[in-house]
């Protein structure tokens, strides 16, 4: 995808969404693990990364969610948290699952950092859920 020009849309995506297996027993831990540092380095193909992969992920079942990447800057360039506040919400929610045993480290900061850039998603049920999650860890 990086190595193309339009290589997320004319190559990537198609590879998700044509071939990819959608068995439940391919939607693992492991595989979300990789699905979200492929959607991280979709960069500012990031919609339409996430977009074909978002039916394939699952809630991470172990409490290290590996959103550090989530969390920080680019630099110069606005980070995908910033520039796509409500997608990431939502691949975060996709990735929780309902009880934390405890809290990933990175999760209120990928939170704070959705909120900075789009405040009106505080009341969204999405938002809402995994900050309580957060409060109760």
């Amino acid at each position: 995808g990086q190595e193309n020009r339009n290589g997320w849309k004319n190559l990537v995506v198609p590879l998700i969404e044509n071939d990819w297996p959608k068995e439940r027993d391919y939607r693992t831990s492991a595989s979300v693990m990789a699905w979200m540092r492929l959607l991280y380095s979709s960069g500012d193909c990031f919609p339409t990364a996430y977009e074909a992969v978002k039916k394939l992920l699952v809630p991470i079942d172990k409490d290290d969610h590996n959103l550090y990447v989530f969390s920080r800057d680019n630099g110069d360039d606005k980070s995908i948290t910033t520039s796509y506040p409500e997608l990431v919400l939502d691949m975060v929610c996709r990735i929780t699952p309902q009880n934390l045993i405890r809290r990933p480290h990175t999760l209120p900061k990928v939170l704070a950092l959705i909120i900075e850039s789009q405040p009106s998603l505080e009341s969204d049920p999405r938002y809402v859920r995994l900050i309580d999650l957060v409060e109760k860890s």
